[in-house]
C-alpha cells in the first residue's frame, strides 16, 4: 500500500471534513485491516465508493451510521432531513446520496492533486449505496488501510483499497 496515498487522503479527509462540517474532525491512524476482513462489511447503513483507474486501481468507501448521513446532508444541502419522517422519501435519500458522494469526490480528488506520484490517476463520479447489511466487496490481491473518524455527527469509516496498476510499475532491472 502506498503511504504518501494513504497520508495524502487522511489529510484531504480532514480537511474535507472541516470545511464540509464546519468543525475539526478527530481522525486516527490508519491502520491495516487482516486480510480475511479486507472486504469491507462495516455494519453501517450508508456506504460512498469511488473507483480509481490509471495509476490506481482500486477502490476508496466512506461508510457511515443513517443519522450521521443525515446530519451530513443537512450541514451539506441545509435541508432539515430526520428520521422521524420513517421511510425516508426519495427527496431525502436523494439528499443524503449527494451529500456523501460528494463529500467522498472531495476527498479522493483532493488526494489526487496533492501528490504528483499518481498524476495519471483518476478517480470516477461516487456511488452510493443505502440501506442496512450491504457489503462492499474488493480484490482478493489488494490490502485494505482503515481510517476512522470521529465528528460530532458521528463515526465515519475511510476503507482503502487501493494499489498501483501492474501497468505502472517499473520493471525490475
Amino acid at each position: 500500500m502506498d503511504a504518501s496515498l494513504i497520508s495524502s487522503l487522511r489529510v484531504a479527509l480532514m480537511n474535507t471534513l472541516g470545511g464540509a462540517l464546519q468543525n475539526p474532525s478527530q481522525i486516527d491512524t490508519p491502520r491495516p485491516l487482516a486480510a480475511s476482513t479486507s472486504a469491507p462489511s462495516t455494519g453501517h447503513d450508508v456506504t460512498g465508493i469511488v473507483s480509481y483507474t490509471g495509476s490506481l486501481v482500486g477502490t476508496i468507501t466512506l461508510s457511515m451510521a443513517l443519522d450521521t448521513a443525515l446530519g451530513l446532508a443537512h450541514r451539506m444541502a441545509g435541508l432539515p432531513i430526520t428520521t422521524e419522517t420513517q421511510p425516508l422519501d426519495d427527496a431525502a435519500m436523494a439528499s443524503i446520496a449527494e451529500s456523501v458522494g460528494e463529500l467522498l469526490a472531495m476527498v479522493a480528488m483532493s488526494s489526487l492533486f496533492s501528490s504528483t506520484a499518481h498524476d495519471s490517476a483518476m478517480a470516477s463520479c461516487p456511488t452510493v449505496i443505502i440501506g442496512p447489511g450491504h457489503r462492499i466487496a474488493c480484490a482478493p490481491d489488494t490490502p485494505t488501510v482503515q481510517i476512522r473518524c470521529a465528528t460530532e455527527l458521528g463515526e465515519l469509516l475511510l476503507d482503502v483499497s487501493v494499489r498501483p496498476s501492474p501497468g505502472s510499475i517499473p520493471a525490475a532491472a
